[in-house]
């Protein structure tokens, strides 16, 4: 008979799943006061005078503070969402197919509310930002669903 259990030779070991919480719990704070224009770190800011005109269209002005932030949390999302549980079964790969689902029909209820809702480049924004929705739904949810069943079967 076949086994249907996910081959979790591709997930990272467990204990990678606290350096990627210690790189949200480090890089969180930071990327929202960089948001709001409280904090940024004088080093990821090139400082040349060269302009382009994709530079003057994205408005970035060589501040690499929310790029370097953002990419920090979200390697930090995949550690936690790709790292083998303590005990790998058939229960956490239905988990985590449970919640893989959940978070891509979220997403697609999202874009398609926004497709109705957005226009221009208000909508290009909005489909920036949907593209980390995924990663954080999955990761919310498979560990919602783990510890819940966790705490039901006690």
């Amino acid at each position: 008979m076949k086994n249907n259990c996910m081959i979790t030779h591709y997930l990272f070991p467990h204990t990678y799943k606290k350096f990627g919480l210690l790189l949200i719990v480090l890089f969180t704070p930071l990327l929202i006061l960089n948001w709001i224009e409280v904090f940024e770190f004088s080093f990821l800011i090139d400082k040349s005078p060269v302009s382009n005109s994709i530079s003057e269209i994205v408005k970035n002005n060589g501040d690499y503070n929310l790029e370097v932030f953002l990419s920090t949390v979200l390697i930090g999302l995949a550690l936690i969402s790709f790292s083998k549980f303590r005990i790998e079964d058939e229960l956490t790969n239905y988990l985590r197919s449970k919640a893989l689902f959940y978070a891509f029909t979220i997403e697609l209820l999202c874009v398609l509310f926004s497709i109705w809702s957005f226009h221009g480049i208000n909508f290009a924004l909005v489909m920036c930002y949907f593209t980390l929705l995924p990663i954080i739904l999955y990761t919310l949810l498979l560990h919602f669903f783990y510890y819940y069943n966790q705490y039901k079967n006690k």
